[in-house]
């Protein structure tokens, strides 16, 4: 789902900040208006158009999620298209293709990185968050939110039923979100310095 995402969400945000004009504006203002409203109601949305399951949420989540890669990759590209390096692969006659794909996605790498082991936390507590709501995977397809939804008619005498599929989550959940902190204090200088 990240992945999908990001194949999406990283060309617009390179195209979008290396070029100026309307075109680029206007693909920044659909993606904020992504951005603006909340990723669980535009998966909702879309998973109530298509049919309940493991593939619907998959896609309701993949169209949903772009936007964040989208913004990340655009400030990135705003940011390095006025270095030195970029002047001068200009300046002996590069062209913009190699320039984008050769050099500035190499350096805002470590960002998306980031950006896509914290969303991995994000997806996964959505998708469990649709199973719960019953618009995501359905019998007999494993979800750890469908498996704590049908767990609760066992409350409270079979607590264990909810409360290891909720620990899964919570525990998987965490795992990337310190995966993406570790990352992004590796990939960033200025962040290590600090702390010593």
């Amino acid at each position: 789902m990240v992945g999908v995402s990001m194949l999406i969400g990283v060309p617009v945000g390179l195209w979008a900040g290396w070029r100026d004009g309307w075109a680029s504006e206007s693909l920044m203002r659909v993606t904020d208006v992504f951005l603006a409203v909340p990723q669980l109601i535009l998966a909702l949305a879309l998973g109530q158009l298509m049919a309940p399951g493991l593939f619907t949420a998959m896609v309701a989540l993949s169209l949903t999620y772009w936007p964040f890669f989208a913004r990340t990759v655009h400030a990135e590209t705003r940011r390095l298209r006025t270095a030195l390096f970029v002047d001068a692969l200009a300046g002996i006659g590069a062209s913009t293709p190699r320039i984008l794909l050769a050099h500035v996605l190499p350096n805002a790498a470590p960002a998306i990185l980031v950006r896509a082991t914290i969303g991995m936390g994000f997806t996964i507590l959505t998708a469990a968050l649709l199973g719960f709501l019953g618009v995501g995977a359905a019998p007999p397809s494993p979800d750890w939110g469908l498996a704590v939804s049908e767990a609760r008619q066992h409350l409270p005498e079979a607590w264990w039923f909810p409360t290891f599929p909720g620990l899964a989550i919570l525990f998987l959940v965490l795992g990337f979100n310190l995966l993406g902190d570790g990352l992004r204090d590796a990939a960033d200088p200025r962040l290590r310095r600090s702390r010593h």
